[in-house]
């Protein structure tokens, strides 16, 4: 078993014992890619429809809804997370539904 060890050693550390440290070897850490946050609806076309109904369902045109979400991303937002949260909080008109995600923190 001893000599089982010493052939397989290496490769479970027990080169670390060895004076010479011959078989070991300092292995430089791979540089980290920046990891971009993922969005929470990532593929969830529920909640997207959900956000498109409410967005049709308080009139707003093709025109306006391509600029709306222009817009959201400009200012780094999700639309869909801010129209599901518009309508969770009762608004019910375009101009309220601006109001609530153009909103100034």
């Amino acid at each position: 078993m001893k000599r089982a060890l010493m052939t397989f050693g290496d490769p479970f550390g027990l080169a670390l014992y060895d004076k010479e440290r011959a078989h070991v070897v300092d292995e430089e850490p791979e540089p980290q890619q920046e990891v971009k946050p993922k969005k929470p609806i990532g593929g969830d076309a529920a909640f997207m429809d959900r956000a498109g109904k409410f967005v049709k369902k308080l009139g707003m045109t093709s025109d306006e809804f391509k600029s709306f979400k222009a817009d959201c991303k400009a200012k780094d937002m999700d639309w869909v997370l801010k129209c599901n949260a518009a309508e969770e909080d009762g608004v019910t008109t375009l101009e309220g539904l601006l109001k609530a995600v153009f909103k100034e923190d």
